[in-house]
């Protein structure tokens, strides 16, 4: 697999008031033409971070992002801006990414300025028309201000924006965890719908484990900055191996409540502040051992395209019940 986009041993810390607080510990990852990766993990586990990262839009303190294996903190004139070209990204709030100054036709069109300047404004018109058309609009609605639309056109036109230069690589970040659950399925579809159209490569960040089931085809789990597993969705969903990828998957709300593994769990104590010395997961683990707390696992391959940072993964304690 020929990665479109990659993170190598990237590392991103935050400093201030004396201390500093490492969002991503040496995070690895591979995107590749066409692919939806999705990635999954509590508030505070670097998901956001990551998507900035990928996006250039984050410094690394260690390591590398890179897009077509160029290293995007040395990009820059003409190669920096094709980059802002070929890389977006879908907000969670649709109605705050939005300049409530202007219509929805002008946020839609405003790329094509940059990066199409030669395009006339009744072309860029007319590109944008379109574009609301195919992500389920009324073209009427470009000459709408973002607060004359509901919460599911305002996301609409933004994935129409984040489109419009035909781009590679799209960020979704939380892009539908603000939205209504039947409202949440639609726009799903309509990405599913523009990623096989326009072989399209997804980053789709979210804490809802349904919908990441549904549009990516490999899943990465995020814990404290570092990345504890990463499978194909089947593999992750049927035989999870990590126990932080099993408490995800047994909290998902159900009408029984949380399996009793979930509520043996218990919470985060630690200072996000602390580095941890072993497992990052090990102060919440039920399955820790001396040696967790120690030792820092490395991601082991388990089987094809699934690995895992688990001292104890062979004694399937990521089983359920376990």
């Amino acid at each position: 697999m020929t990665a479109l986009a990659a993170l190598e041993s990237l590392v991103v810390e935050f400093r201030g008031a004396g201390r500093s607080l490492r969002a991503l510990d040496g995070v690895s990852l591979e995107i590749a033409a066409g692919e939806s990766l999705g990635v999954v993990g509590e508030s505070g586990s670097g998901k956001s971070t990551l998507a900035r990262a990928l996006l250039g839009l984050t410094r690394p303190d260690g390591g590398r992002a890179l897009y077509r294996g160029a290293d995007l903190a040395t990009l820059a004139g003409d190669a920096r801006r094709r980059l802002r070209r070929e890389l977006a990204i879908v907000f969670q709030n649709p109605a705050a990414s939005f300049d409530p100054r202007r219509t929805i036709g002008e946020s839609v069109g405003e790329p094509l300025t940059v990066h199409a300047p030669a395009l006339g404004r009744a072309a860029r018109a007319a590109e944008v028309a379109a574009l609301l058309e195919r992500t389920g609009l009324d073209p009427a609605l470009a000459a709408r201000r973002p607060h004359e639309l509901s919460g599911g056109q305002c996301q609409r036109a933004a994935i129409a924006r984040a489109m419009i230069t035909r781009p590679e690589l799209v960020v979704c970040d939380e892009a539908v965890s603000a939205l209504d659950v039947s409202v949440q399925a639609q726009i799903v579809n309509l990405l599913l719908e523009l990623g096989r159209e326009r072989t399209l490569a997804y980053l789709f960040i979210s804490h809802n484990l349904a919908v990441v089931r549904r549009i990516a085809s490999r899943v990465l789990v995020l814990y404290r900055g570092r990345v504890v597993e990463v499978a194909p969705r089947a593999a992750l969903f049927a035989t999870p191996r990590h126990p932080y990828t099993r408490l995800l998957l047994d909290s998902v709300p159900a009408f029984a409540g949380p399996s009793p593994a979930a509520l043996r769990v218990p919470p985060e104590t630690a200072s996000p502040f602390e580095r941890a010395r072993g497992c990052v997961f090990a102060g919440r683990c039920p399955h820790a051992e001396a040696r967790c707390r120690e030792r820092a696992p490395a991601l082991e391959a388990v089987a094809p395209g699934h690995a895992v940072a688990c001292l104890r993964w062979r004694e399937g304690v990521a089983a359920p019940g376990a």
